[in-house]
């Protein structure tokens, strides 16, 4: 009988890790030349040169194949290029070394929602929670989950936890304004948005999100006032053209509205809900005349 070939346990990527092995190898050899050569790859990761931090990582690898922090990074290379399902991958291979880090499980969540498997999302947030109950990333992650899932109060309830930790945190206070406007409590929600506007006074977002919890209490000026702050500060913001167009609407205005429904289009012409309000204010002037 012949021998039975060894089974190479280096790394479940074969491919990757041996185009880079020779250049790895030129490089550095050992542990300690797998950091120093992961120290580089990060430097370049953050300054957004993504194929150069994939190489490193790589050549990591090559180094120490169960590197749990090159096999984190190289995930999220993956997901950042779009490639989710590597990315999953490499980020469950990561957590077989360390199961208990908020980091990687909380990065496996956001490319779990990429790949639209939200159940195992939130299952790997809840994991990064029950591991550090005040990681304020993973929080409000969770909490933008659970509000697309019309999970409310629990939405509510990520991102009030969030702020105990963060209260500066302008995008946080943005969000639960977003969750309480939903849930029908637009007083509440403009307070939220003014704390936004107050740690970030150039958020456009927060005062379009201001302007449409006005709108729902049916106080138009102050809705109008909001949008146009909005696109004061941002004048290509599409969406807030469409909702201004929308509040003058509502408020007997469709001359005018019309006139934003178009700028909306001009900025974003695969703008649906722009089209379809044109079209309905277009048909109630000529009705009108």
């Amino acid at each position: 009988m012949g021998r039975k070939k060894k089974r190479d346990r280096r790394s479940k990527y074969p491919s990757v890790v041996s185009r880079a092995r020779n250049r790895a190898r030129r490089t550095a050899h050992g542990v300690s030349g797998a950091d120093a050569i992961l120290s580089r790859a990060v430097l370049h990761h953050k300054s957004g040169q993504l194929r150069e931090a994939k190489a490193g990582y790589c050549d990591v690898l090559a180094i120490s194949p169960y590197h749990p922090d090159a096999l984190h990074l190289l995930g999220l290379v993956s997901s950042q290029q779009g490639d989710y399902l590597t990315a999953v991958e490499l980020m469950r291979q990561a957590l077989t070394i360390h199961p208990n880090s908020e980091l990687f499980l909380n990065n496996l969540g956001t490319a779990l929602i990429a790949l639209g498997r939200l159940d195992e999302a939130e299952t790997a947030y809840r994991q990064a929670l029950d591991a550090n109950p005040m990681h304020v990333q993973t929080l409000s992650n969770l909490g933008s989950l659970l509000k697309d899932q019309g999970k409310l109060n629990d939405a509510v309830d990520c991102f009030t936890k969030a702020l105990d930790v963060e209260p500066g945190l302008a995008p946080l206070h943005n969000n639960l304004g977003n969750v309480l406007t939903d849930l029908g409590r637009p007083l509440d929600a403009v307070v939220c948005f003014r704390k936004a506007l107050a740690l970030k006074g150039d958020y456009a977002k927060a005062y379009h999100n201001m302007a449409s919890a006005f709108r729902a209490m049916r106080r138009y000026e102050e809705a109008v006032e909001g949008y146009c702050n909005a696109l004061r500060v941002d004048a290509g913001y599409a969406e807030a053209h469409n909702s201004l167009g929308e509040t003058l609407a509502e408020a007997g205005k469709p001359g005018e509205a019309i006139r934003h429904y178009r700028t909306s289009l001009d900025l974003n012409p695969n703008l649906g809900v722009a089209v379809g309000n044109l079209l309905y204010a277009s048909r109630q002037m000529c009705t009108w005349h």
